[in-house]
């Protein structure tokens, strides 16, 4: 009788060792499951702040050329004033001191006008 319980007992263990490994499995499965959700979820996110990101580049990236273009105009006026105040030098020490500018001598200016 000794085998038969000795039997008996060793396959309620490997029947317990069994189950243990059919849940140790699904755990397992579950793990891997929420991590291809977790890791599909991140990527989507990633795709999305990249999309934004691009957008807000492109716009930022004209609103940078226009002001350029804006501030090329505005220096090409300034200069025009830096010749003028080369030729007179009340306007120069009165007006283009005040915006930190200095008299230049050019072609297109002429003295007296």
């Amino acid at each position: 009788m000794d085998t038969f319980s000795e039997d008996q007992s060793a396959r309620q263990e490997l029947k317990a060792l069994r189950s243990e490994q059919s849940e140790l499995a699904n755990v397992l499965w579950l793990a891997l499951a929420g991590m291809l959700l977790l890791t599909a979820c991140m990527g989507v996110y990633l795709l999305r702040q990249n999309y934004l990101l691009h957008r807000q580049s492109l716009m930022q990236k004209s609103a940078a050329e226009e002001s350029i273009q804006r501030n090329e105009q505005l220096m090409a006026i300034a200069a025009e004033f830096q010749k003028y105040g080369a030729s007179h030098p009340d306007y120069a020490s009165n007006v283009l001191s005040r915006f930190g500018l200095k008299p230049i001598t050019g072609t297109a200016a002429q003295p007296g006008h």
